[in-house]
């Protein structure tokens, strides 16, 4: 008689302690500013809060004051915040109102900026959570319809419905829609450092190949990957170096 010997299913690792990803607490302040060429002091002030007015994002850490205290959903909301002060010189009051108008028409999503399904129809905006719909009739709606346009382009969501989980920075300051969404950076991938889009492999460890003496060509064949994305790779990361030290 033979013995049947039970299958035990392997469960996959949960390296994340059974939380999402994207509200672990991961990077600085300062990393935030780096990556997104955003100036430090505004990114403090947002989180941080000034004497002058309030904080306008919670970060992932309950101490503010941690060194890594901002998780991915802070960055993208850094992200949509300063394409809306840099493009329209929106007030903070004004980005106040925006998140507000959020908050209350999806009270129960937190991260609404990032977890909320944003489209844009008909020459309106629109927001969605499971079933319900709502059309975001904003103060300065053209101007929030222009960044948004800009935004998608730069983001991805999860397959499962639940938001976003990519953000694709830019790497020089022509921050125009169409520009090549060669680096990413995803809560899921190198826990959320900056990485080559197609391959994963980190943009610094390319940029430090590269100082060592190693040839783009050499790397390109490496690591499988275009001379042309191994190039955008090291500029990323030269643009980094040169925001860290200014």
């Amino acid at each position: 008689m033979q013995r049947r010997h039970a299958i035990t299913a392997i469960r996959p690792l949960d390296i994340y302690g059974g939380r999402d990803p994207r509200d672990l607490p991961a990077y600085t302040t300062r990393e935030v500013a780096v990556c997104l060429d955003i100036p430090l002091s505004r990114v403090r002030a947002w989180v941080a809060g000034q004497s002058n007015f309030r904080a306008v994002l919670i970060p992932a850490a309950e101490d503010r004051s941690a060194s890594r205290a901002l998780s991915f959903n802070n960055v993208i909301e850094v992200f949509v915040l300063d394409e809306l002060r840099r493009r329209h010189a929106f007030s903070l009051q004004h980005l106040r109102r925006v998140l507000r108008h959020l908050e209350n028409a999806f009270p129960s999503v937190d991260h609404p900026l990032v977890k909320l399904d944003l489209r844009i129809a008909n020459h309106q905006l629109f927001a969605r959570h499971g079933r319900k719909l709502e059309n975001l009739s904003l103060e300065g709606q053209l101007a929030m319809e222009d960044v948004l346009r800009t935004f998608l382009t730069r983001v991805e969501n999860d397959a499962s419905g639940t938001g976003i989980f990519r953000l694709y920075p830019f790497v020089t300051k022509q921050r125009a829609a169409g520009a090549p969404r060669t680096v990413m950076m995803d809560p899921r991938v190198s826990f959320g450092r900056p990485v080559l889009s197609a391959s994963g492999v980190p943009t610094g460890v390319i940029a430090d190949r590269f100082r060592a003496g190693e040839s783009i060509g050499s790397i390109s064949e490496d690591i499988d990957q275009t001379t042309e994305e191994v190039e955008e790779a090291i500029r990323f990361e030269t643009v980094r170096v040169r925001r860290e030290a200014a």
